[in-house]
């Protein structure tokens, strides 16, 4: 399997487009409406992506290759690393709130919420953080080319003035 930036790109914009839309159904949660919004598609498909991702990272060396290929260091841990918080604490954590019910559910009698607003804030909190991780990974690779020849530049540039 050929692993081309793009593929990688799409998956992160797939994820940052779902976790927007489910974002957009949470906000309404308790504001608008009492029930508990429909977000299985919007974090089945997060978790899929993020797994064809971490797929690439761990079964393709290529991807080693195109995520070293312009910096000289090989960023491919880095890249596990981030995909692999987005998915595990992140994503899951979305899951794990998401399904949570609101009846069953039992807080401490001081608690400062209800079990609906501790469930809202725990969903918002993942969905958030899945945003911020996916659009991190987004934007060093959109970056790396440019990052790589300022990089060279400001060599270049030392260099002559050493000379």
């Amino acid at each position: 399997m050929k692993i081309h930036k793009s593929d990688v790109i799409t998956k992160l914009k797939q994820i940052i487009n779902m976790t927007v839309a489910a974002e957009s159904k949470v906000e309404a949660y308790f504001v608008e409406s009492d029930i508990k919004p429909d977000i299985a598609l919007e974090l089945l498909k997060t978790l899929n992506a993020s797994d064809d991702i971490i797929n690439y990272v761990e079964n393709d060396s290529k991807f080693s290759m195109l995520v070293s290929a312009n910096r000289g260091f090989n960023f491919t841990s880095w890249y596990k690393e981030k995909l692999d918080n987005m998915k595990y604490d992140s994503i899951k954590n979305a899951i794990k709130y998401w399904k949570e019910d609101p009846i069953s559910l039992e807080l401490s009698k001081v608690a400062p919420f209800t079990t609906e607003q501790f469930i809202k804030e725990g969903i918002e909190s993942g969905l958030h953080i899945i945003k911020l991780e996916a659009e991190k990974i987004y934007d060093m690779f959109i970056n790396e080319k440019e990052e790589f020849h300022s990089i060279n530049r400001n060599i270049e540039l030392i260099i002559r003035d050493d000379n």
